[in-house]
């Protein structure tokens, strides 16, 4: 089977699961392309269509919509277009209609519009969606254009590919029957079979870490208010934040960091590269993820394939893979009191040096990846 797997840039190193799992369905037998609206820098040994707009791509837009003339024509009623309008669209996505692939897998619902499903829809694409954390908790209660264009793209193409039972939940509601509706978890995505853990030199000081751009669904606020119990219990610490920023979010947490009197315990590393994130996971006694809203963090899934203990909120589907223990601990999302008790807890009983030799459970992606084909073969044959 031929599957074109749609993204907004691709290669693209802040999203390096893309390129893993294309990788991965190859090996397992899928021919797989790649489709993007801007090229990453970087290699990449799949065959990759551009649809940047550029203006000397007129000629082959024109020459696109002779050559296809009885679906550019369908597309330009169905799209309501003028003809040049027409022209400039169906031309730019046309490549795919000589791709002729068994599936179009979107990666991204914010890369469809309305114009785009048409062109989809008319060349009797069979189309796919993936629905991730934010595309479906959050930006659809926006406002009302958001939420009427995911119904929108939900009703007009084939199926959808939900990363937890949750999103599928909250696809559902938003009126996409289950039938059409894949779960697959994702498997964790890792190069290394281990990662170089390291002996504190100050047993007294501990290192908590938390790895996710910084955005108000990841709870950042709240992770830093559960510092308090930590400080007002006088333990000695440094939080780690691994993670890109906008401005107003950064801001606020500076604000917080200030009136709780934090500045020597927090510390932004930006964003890192795989190598610098398993140093700092080296070093780190608990690891805190304080969503507020997810669909499955792939952060906390490679952090439990390491064994490190967590405490995390049971934001969206974290409860489908995450099982409490002694050391690894769930709150309520938005509980930053809880959330600062059991980072206590956890830690006290964490104190011990770890051995640089730990054992971690070995990959099977396999299982990921027959349900993609699975996914795919029931796609077809809607």
């Amino acid at each position: 089977m031929k599957i074109i797997h749609f993204f907004a840039r691709f290669p693209n190193k802040t999203q390096p699961y893309n390129q893993v799992l294309l990788e991965r369905l190859t090996t397992f037998g899928m021919l797989c392309e790649v489709a993007c609206l801007v090229k990453g820098k970087g290699k990449s040994s799949f065959k990759i269509y551009d649809f940047y707009h550029h203006k000397f791509k007129w000629l082959s837009y024109v020459s696109a919509s002779i050559k296809h003339r009885k679906y550019f024509l369908a597309f330009k009623e169905e799209s309501q277009l003028n003809f040049l309008p027409s022209v400039k669209i169906f031309g730019r996505y046309a490549p795919l209609i000589k791709a002729n692939p068994d599936v179009v897998h979107v990666h991204h619902v914010q890369i469809l519009n309305k114009k785009l499903i048409a062109f989809l829809k008319i060349c009797d694409f069979k189309t796919l969606i993936s629905f991730r954390g934010s595309d479906i908790l959050v930006r659809p209660f926006r406002n009302q254009e958001e939420k009427s264009f995911l119904e929108y793209a939900l009703q007009n193409t084939n199926a959808a590919h939900a990363v937890s039972g949750n999103i599928q939940e909250a696809l559902e509601s938003f009126g996409k029957p289950s039938e059409y509706i894949y779960t697959i978890y994702r498997t964790v995505e890792v190069k290394e079979a281990n990662i170089p853990f390291q002996k504190n030199e100050d047993i007294d000081h501990v290192h908590i870490t938390t790895i996710g751009r910084i955005h108000w669904t990841k709870g950042y606020v709240d992770a830093i208010k559960s510092l308090k119990v930590l400080k007002d219990n006088h333990l000695s610490f440094t939080y780690n934040i691994c993670g890109g920023y906008d401005t107003d979010i950064f801001d606020e947490l500076k604000f917080w960091i200030r009136r709780l009197d934090l500045e020597k315990h927090v510390v932004f590393h930006g964003h890192l590269n795989n190598t610098q994130i398993n140093e700092i996971l080296g070093k780190t006694d608990v690891y805190l993820q304080s969503s507020l809203t997810e669909g499955i963090p792939n952060t906390l899934l490679r952090v439990m394939y390491y064994q490190i203990p967590i405490v995390t909120t049971n934001a969206g589907g974290i409860p489908e893979v995450f099982q409490e223990t002694n050391k690894r601990r769930m709150v309520e999302v938005g509980s930053w009191s809880e959330m600062g008790k059991e980072l206590l807890t956890v830690l006290h009983r964490n104190l011990e040096f770890r051995e640089s030799s730990q054992k971690v459970e070995s990959i099977d992606e396999s299982i990921e990846i027959n349900n993609y084909r699975e996914m795919y073969q029931k796609i077809i044959e809607l």
